[in-house]
């Protein structure tokens, strides 16, 4: 009885306990899974290899091959095909290239119609534009406004 009230009286406990529980469940189910996909062995004898009946397979495999290599033979016609279709990527690579250097162009003219209106790059940043503020019209909630806004852009309490 004990060791029951001390386990429902810390949580940590029983929240471990539970833990340690599922974990133990979840582990025995899964041995239980690979036991059951594991194909089962067998305890034939190991039969003898004869290597002349592998090796003449492979050479049986290997003459297709050499076969097709002398059907390969250079015509004029495929010399021709492949300037065919090498003129025909170069022309393909120059439109790229083309296309490329006139996005590259607009980007350049974005970038002298932002940097001429930036005033940034017109160094007018100094500038002051007048702002109108006029105490004479302020109302209460105004007023609130103004001090909710010193203390949000003012420095913090514990600097000053």
């Amino acid at each position: 009885m004990g060791l029951i009230e001390a386990l429902l009286g810390n949580p940590l406990l029983l929240i471990l306990l539970i833990g340690a529980l599922f974990s133990f469940f979840q582990r025995l189910g899964a041995s239980n899974t690979e036991e059951q996909q594991q194909p089962p062995k067998r305890n034939t004898p190991q039969q003898e290899i004869d290597w002349e009946d592998i090796f003449r397979q492979e050479e049986s495999k290997q003459e297709p091959a050499e076969k097709s290599s002398v059907n390969d033979v250079y015509t004029p016609d495929s010399y021709y095909n492949s300037e065919d279709e090498l003129a025909k990527a170069n022309s393909e690579l120059q439109d790229r290239y083309e296309a490329t250097k006139k996005r590259k162009q607009r980007a350049r003219e974005l970038e002298q119609v932002m940097k001429k209106d930036s005033p940034i790059f017109t160094e007018d940043i100094t500038k002051q534009t007048n702002v109108g503020v006029s105490f004479s019209n302020m109302t209460r909630e105004d007023a609130i406004k103004g001090i909710i806004w010193s203390e949000v852009l003012g420095k913090p309490k514990s600097k000053k």
